[in-house]
């Protein structure tokens, strides 16, 4: 079993740790900044650094908290095209807390992204995602339970937050109340309104083409606000990361998102 107190004991230096921002840390748990660009997890396919071998690397303990060593304690993951805030348990009791809040769809989820087109209104949507195909690259939406079955029910409120006319891009908030792989892709594509750059789901043309500030990125899409019941004090926790500039939104309006 590992020491929790080594583990515990706060190591933030000037919130960076192995090129890693630390958006928060406590005794329980660490709220990493992840890049665009980068696995959550190790990825069997390449050599490439994820958010996980580089905690590894700080905290070689965190080894022991999750059900797989390499996890290093994360409590969920991110796609690897997507930035935005992670959680990683220092301990194996916060783990589980963490887990089962998810589990139970517990924890808040939000994300800021760029859609293709003009979205109007807000859509409030609940379906089934999955593949019929067991690792296929491409998830489907579905309104029916498919008879293949691989499939779970996914929840998405997809709301606008400005129409970017020039680019004919609408910046949008997307409240997930499931953690289905792709299910922001998947849910924008369905509404004819993949994500920018997308191509897997359809997206006409390249991010960098329409915003090239952002063109290290494939799309856009951000986990900007997280909130849980903290394992420890037993209160609402909620942390938020407003995502960097984008053209054509101003600073106060990325703000206002939580």
């Amino acid at each position: 079993m590992p020491n929790d107190e080594a583990i515990s004991k706060p190591h933030l230096r000037n919130g960076k740790m192995n090129n890693l921002s630390i958006h928060h840390e406590d005794h329980h748990l660490l709220i990493l900044k992840k890049p665009s660009g980068i696995h959550s997890t190790h990825n069997p396919k390449n050599t490439e650094p994820s958010v996980a071998s580089l905690l590894l690397e700080t905290f070689p303990l965190l080894k022991d908290i999750a059900d797989k060593p390499e996890d290093a304690g994360l409590v969920h993951r991110l796609d690897k095209e997507t930035s935005g805030l992670i959680v990683a348990a220092k301990t194996r009791s916060v783990w589980e807390h963490l887990r089962e809040q998810f589990k139970q769809n517990l924890i808040r989820k939000l994300y800021v992204a760029l859609a293709e087109g003009h979205i109007e209104k807000e859509y409030n949507l609940e379906n089934f995602i999955g593949s019929p195909y067991r690792r296929g690259k491409k998830v489907k939406v579905y309104q029916k339970k498919p008879d293949h079955g691989r499939v779970q029910i996914a929840r998405s409120i997809i709301t606008p937050l400005k129409y970017l006319s020039d680019q004919n891009t609408t910046c949008i908030t997307v409240e997930i109340k499931t953690g289905v792989r792709h299910q922001i892709r998947a849910h924008c594509a369905s509404l004819s309104h993949p994500l920018v750059g997308d191509k897997l789901y359809g997206a006409g043309s390249a991010l960098k083409e329409t915003f090239p500030d952002l063109s290290t990125r494939e799309f856009f899409l951000h986990a900007c606000t997280l909130s849980f019941t903290h394992p420890a004090s037993n209160e609402l926790v909620t942390y938020t990361d407003t995502p960097s500039s984008i053209e054509g939104i101003s600073s106060s309006l990325l703000e206002s998102i939580s």
